[in-house]
């Protein structure tokens, strides 16, 4: 959980990713007890709030960053892959919500919210 990151984790983490291990974060999800953590932007021109640390560690870290989604076409999965060339939080997290807008347009029907995400303008 989020609320239990503190810099012995991330020192472990950084450690992992040195040797050749991968961190995965659910960049969608931010903690609800926390909401100073987020920042607003626009997803399909709705205003969301996405967790900061998401686009903070890679910097922080050094670590390269792949934005990764998982699509159901027919009876198989297809894997979506994009490098980010860049880790500025700002350029992440354009790019993340750029990411995900194209996902939701090649599978409208697989996009899937555990939270109602969007909220009054």
């Amino acid at each position: 959980p989020i609320e239990e990151i503190d810099i012995t984790t991330v020192s472990q983490l950084d450690d992992d990713l040195k040797q050749g291990g991968a961190l995965f974060i659910a960049g969608d999800r931010i903690a609800s007890n926390n909401p100073d953590k987020s920042v607003k932007v626009k997803l399909f021109n709705k205003n969301i709030f996405l967790p900061l640390g998401t686009f903070k560690f890679p910097k922080i870290l050094g670590a390269p960053v792949y934005f990764i989604s998982v699509v159901k076409e027919g009876k198989e999965f297809k894997i979506y892959f994009e490098p980010q060339a860049e880790n500025s939080e700002e350029v992440l997290r354009d790019n993340f919500v750029h990411f995900i807008e194209k996902m939701t347009e090649i599978a409208p029907y697989q996009f899937y919210h555990f939270y109602d995400i969007f909220m009054d303008n």
